[in-house]
């Protein structure tokens, strides 16, 4: 759902954050999805919950950066996108396994986040769905804010199956198979 914004915002941070490619590589600000997302999942795994949330947002907010610097400064690679879906999945699944210690509907949200993003992996032409990895990211956040994070997670593992769904009926149409 989050995605559909893209195309008013990525216009505008290409443009701001493409002087960050002269200090910093994308490949580099990637990593830092990585960290916040790991460093979210500790505090999540001792039951800190608002510096999780706070993290889950900050390790989103590197992810749209790193992207917008690589195409504003020319730096884009498909090892850069490769290393960024790469990081995308292990911060997510640190995200769930941090929650995982208290949260026993934390493993079904990691599984159910995964293959939304393995169908659009395999096939990039997917519908979008419900519940793209920035769309999890904020359910998340908010649950986590608001002491709700098991509705959070209930949320995340319906709206990921409609999306499984969803892709799944679509590469079936795009590929024309029976």
């Amino acid at each position: 759902m989050l995605s559909r914004l893209r195309p008013y915002w990525e216009p505008w941070a290409e443009r701001w954050f493409a002087p960050l490619g002269k200090i910093i590589t994308p490949n580099q600000i990637s990593f830092f999805t990585l960290l916040f997302g790991a460093m979210a999942g500790q505090y999540f795994m001792f039951g800190n919950y608002t510096k999780g949330a706070w993290l889950v947002l900050a390790s989103g907010l590197v992810d749209m950066v790193d992207g917008a610097v690589a195409r504003g400064s020319g730096q884009k690679t498909r090892f850069g996108a490769v290393l960024d879906s790469t990081f995308d999945r292990l911060s997510e699944g640190f995200i769930y396994a941090g929650l995982a210690f208290n949260h026993y509907l934390a493993t079904l949200a990691l599984a159910t986040s995964f293959g939304v993003s393995y169908i659009a992996s395999k096939e990039s032409r997917v519908a979008k769905g419900f519940a793209e990895r920035g769309d999890r990211l904020v359910l998340l956040a908010l649950g986590a804010f608001f002491g709700r994070v098991d509705l959070a997670l209930a949320v995340i593992i319906g709206l990921a199956t409609l999306t499984i769904i969803v892709r799944l009926k679509s590469a079936h149409k795009l590929l024309g198979e029976k």
